[in-house]
């Protein structure tokens, strides 16, 4: 079941989506992501059988991940299989954090409570602006 109908597939089948509401909200409760989409957010790659679907993921705590990830790539099945061989490298000390910006997960998005705390959050957020033209938006956003 490719995660995501825009990037992971070429050919989007309706008849694909059985269950995936539930996967995804299981994924998000045990608080795993896919560290390669994380980091390559745009990028089409297709990995499965005929290479017209990204079927192949590594999912790891989301936690971990921001903490130790450095790289995930995909090469050719040197056992013959029809899929590509999914690889992450993680490093054994912390990886320093910048202050990059933060993206939220594509997949949360199939969650309906992730999309409601959002727009609540957002509403919320919005009022407030709207209320006192001298507030320091930015600041409020941080």
């Amino acid at each position: 079941m490719p995660f995501d109908t825009d990037l992971d597939t070429s050919r989007p089948r309706p008849d694909h989506t059985s269950g995936k509401v539930e996967c995804m909200a299981w994924l998000t409760s045990l608080r795993v992501i896919d560290g390669w989409r994380q980091h390559h957010p745009a990028e089409r790659l297709y990995t499965g059988p005929g290479r017209v679907n990204r079927l192949d993921y590594i999912l790891a705590d989301s936690e971990m991940l921001s903490s130790f990830y450095q790289d995930a790539w995909y090469d050719k099945n040197a056992f013959g299989g029809d899929h590509l061989c999914h690889t992450m490298r993680l490093s054994k000390i912390a990886v320093m954090n910048t202050r990059s910006y933060w993206r939220l997960p594509r997949e949360l998005l199939a969650d309906p409570n992730v999309v409601n705390a959002i727009k609540t959050e957002a509403k919320i957020l919005l009022d407030k602006m709207n209320s006192e033209s001298s507030l320091n938006y930015g600041a409020m956003c941080a």
